[in-house]
């Protein structure tokens, strides 16, 4: 019976590890051979209310050839309607540079401070609103992208078209991270932009509402009558 005992006792042991929850994976991870996306989708800027600006830019790292990192900076969606001019800036934790074309490494001494987003090792800039898709080449390859302080790998400055272009004192723009703001959220009101996002009921919402209260009204009438 021991050796029964003793072999039970290693099965619980070993279904009790297997159980465990697997650590998490590195967010600005990504290994030699493999693609992967990391989303940016905290903005610092808002129209109306801070939350009615949602933004989704994507950094795909290119890691496929083994040799050559590759980030692949494209919006994928936003609630900003204005339209979507470019990347300014581009910001990320390693100290491997990169090329772009029409893209020099901004001038200053590392680390960048990119907007409440923290700091970032390496901060690459244009002239002009930026490209809607830019492709920046690193001179070796990364596996690994580290955290900032506020959690961040990557950080990038968006450029739209503001809704009174002619105005010197208007702009819609925005920076956006996969971390967190110093703030804790959007702290920059936009009054060049437009967002198609309102924080607040949406219409169906308050239909639905007012013909509760109408029907709520209407029993209470019929609950009086009968009385």
């Amino acid at each position: 019976m021991a050796p029964i005992l003793k072999l039970m006792s290693r099965a619980l042991v070993v279904a009790a590890f297997a159980a465990l929850p697997a650590a998490p994976a590195l967010a600005g991870a990504c290994a030699s051979g493999d693609v992967c996306n990391i989303e940016l989708t905290n903005p610092n800027i808002y129209v109306s209310v801070p939350g009615d600006v949602t933004v989704d830019l994507r950094v795909q790292i290119d890691n496929s050839d083994g040799l050559n990192t590759k980030l692949i900076v494209s919006l994928i969606s936003t609630s900003i309607t204005n339209v979507f001019q470019g990347i300014k800036d581009f910001g990320y934790n390693s100290d491997v540079t990169a090329t772009a074309t029409g893209y020099a490494l901004h001038g200053g001494k590392s680390p960048f401070q990119m907007d409440g987003f923290g700091d970032f090792t390496l901060e690459y800039t244009t002239n002009g609103a930026g490209d809607p898709t830019v492709t920046f080449t690193l001179a070796s390859l990364v596996t690994l992208f580290g955290d900032n302080a506020n959690g961040g790998e990557f950080a990038a400055h968006i450029t739209f078209v503001a809704n009174d272009p002619n105005n010197p004192d208007q702009s819609c723009s925005m920076f956006v991270s996969d971390g967190t703001h110093n703030g804790g959220g959007p702290d920059t009101q936009a009054s060049g932009c437009t967002t198609n996002r309102h924080e607040g009921p949406e219409p169906g919402s308050l239909l639905l509402l007012g013909i509760g209260i109408a029907a709520l009204g209407l029993a209470r009438r019929r609950m009086s009558a009968r009385a």
